[in-house]
């Protein structure tokens, strides 16, 4: 089995409903909607599309993520539509200059914090750092630089300062926009740009909870800001993706590596599920398979146990949109040849929560009866939500009869949502039912040992209080099988 998901990016190579389907069955669990790009016209049609596979699928998988655009900071376009930028120059950033009308000397801006709060001697990356200039003096409306990295500059790219400092609100008035066209949509999944801290996830709740609607929500970590203030952006976070692109920019790249691994602690530390992002598999955008050093990249984000890790423009405008779904599972499922011992994180019991305790116990006895599967039923996802914090070698099917909680459930690592009916069995024969829809599914066999969690209130949230232990063959000798079928993935 795979256990950490895959999200991929829709762009113009895949967005047809053939592609998709294709990459579904590669092993897509998550699709990915960027904001940054196309418009609610061509985002809808994309939805429709992921509606049909989704019901293909019986309502498990793929769930839809949108990723909002935030407050990028941009330079203006050129004259010639791109400049070459030479070591040693003299480059301004005016204020009053025509943001359409940028020439190799000067070109247009419109956020006056880069003039504001760049002090002299700091550097400045453009164009994802291809270009690095260094503030040398400033008015009130320009800032000057010396150009220290030259090369061709096009307009429209975005400005970082190294080490951090620039900062706008993360929830633009075009975010609300964009997010009012989702929701309409039943997402499931909202990922905000620029996160700086806690502020900013709770101001996109409150958009969110005004609307009557219930996606989970996914704090972008990308700026230098956000990881001084990493617990508290958590704490109030369902998930973190580890943005790496701008956050080296912001921070360098040698530092990346070891904040990849903290920020995936602090998400299991917090009950988030955790991404990982950014040219994962980079050269697949034109070749066919990925370099060594990628496959690396993605097997140790595996080994880490990232809940999710995701694609963008490998699959939104690459050549091989299926063939890198496909080579980014099988890197995925080695894990499961590389077994190491499970991990039981104690310190995540919280005084009197009886669902955790209790799913922290059947993690533990499902390692020490080295059990084939742990079968979870759950209303909200909690009780999977935290079966998957746990270094558990083992598939955790979780059974819910709300779809939606399904679909969200699809960035939970480890975790494989069952849509089931069961409202008129009683706990005893949902135990067969469940354990004859994995067997349907080839996913267990008679011999095979499963650890059950659930509640004796069906149906009711917050009220898991049994663990059962049973042999497949014993669990259907001992109960008879009910007529009506379960539904599954």
């Amino acid at each position: 089995m795979r256990f950490a998901k895959i999200i991929a990016t829709l762009g113009p190579a895949c967005e047809d409903l053939d592609t998709m389907r294709q990459m579904v069955e590669q092993g897509v669990d998550v699709f990915r909607l960027n904001l940054s790009h196309g418009s609610h016209e061509i985002h809808a049609k994309s939805i429709e599309n992921i509606k049909q596979l989704q019901l293909e699928n019986n309502y498990v998988k793929p769930s839809i993520l949108v990723d909002l655009q935030g407050p990028k900071i941009r330079i203006g376009s050129f004259v010639k539509g791109e400049v070459l930028l030479t070591q040693g120059d003299k480059f301004d950033l005016s204020l009053d200059h025509d943001v359409n009308q940028g020439t190799e000397n000067i070109v247009g801006i419109e956020e006056s914090l880069i003039v504001s709060d760049v002090n002299i001697g700091q550097k400045l990356l453009l164009d994802d750092g291809n270009i690095m200039l260094r503030a040398i003096s400033k008015t009130e409306r320009v800032l000057s630089t010396e150009v220290l990295v030259g090369g061709i500059l096009s307009g429209k790219k975005g400005i970082n300062l190294k080490g951090g400092g620039l900062s706008t609100a993360a929830f633009t008035p075009k975010d609300q926009e964009d997010l009012a066209f989702a929701l309409e949509h039943d997402i499931d999944f909202v990922a905000l740009s620029f996160v700086e801290k806690s502020e900013d996830i709770i101001r996109l709740k409150t958009f969110i909870q005004s609307q009557n609607c219930s996606p989970s929500i996914i704090a972008k970590i990308e700026r230098a800001e956000a990881i001084k203030r990493i617990n508290e952006i958590a704490e109030v976070s369902d998930g973190l993706m580890i943005a790496r692109g701008d956050l080296a920019l912001e921070v360098g790249l040698a530092k990346v590596p070891n904040l990849q691994k903290n920020i995936i602690k602090v998400a299991k530390k917090y009950d988030c599920f955790s991404i990982v992002a950014t040219q994962m598999m980079e050269s697949m955008i034109h070749a066919f398979t990925p370099t060594r050093a990628e496959v690396s990249d993605v097997a140790n984000a595996n080994i880490d146990e990232a809940d999710a890790l995701m694609l963008s423009a490998e699959t939104s405008v690459g050549k091989y949109p299926v063939q890198v779904i496909k080579q980014m599972a099988e890197i995925c499922k080695q894990d499961m040849l590389m077994r190491g011992e499970h991990e039981i994180f104690k310190h995540n019991i919280k005084e009197c929560d009886t669902t955790r305790v209790l799913t922290l116990n059947g993690c533990q006895i499902s390692a020490d009866l080295l059990a084939k599967a742990l079968v979870v039923y759950t209303e909200k996802g909690r009780t999977a939500l935290f079966a998957s914090r746990q270094k558990i070698h083992i598939p955790i099917y979780a059974l819910s009869q709300n779809k939606l909680i399904c679909l969200k459930m699809n960035l939970f690592r480890g975790v494989s949502p069952v849509l089931v009916s069961f409202s008129n069995h009683d706990v005893a024969s949902l135990d067969v039912l469940a354990v004859k829809t994995l067997i349907d599914q080839n996913n267990i066999q008679p011999p095979d040992t499963v650890v059950i969690l659930k509640g004796d209130l069906v149906g009711v949230s917050g009220h898991t209080n049994s663990i059962e232990v049973w042999t497949v063959s014993d669990l259907l000798k001992f109960h008879d099988l009910p007529s009506q079928s379960v539904e599954g993935n």
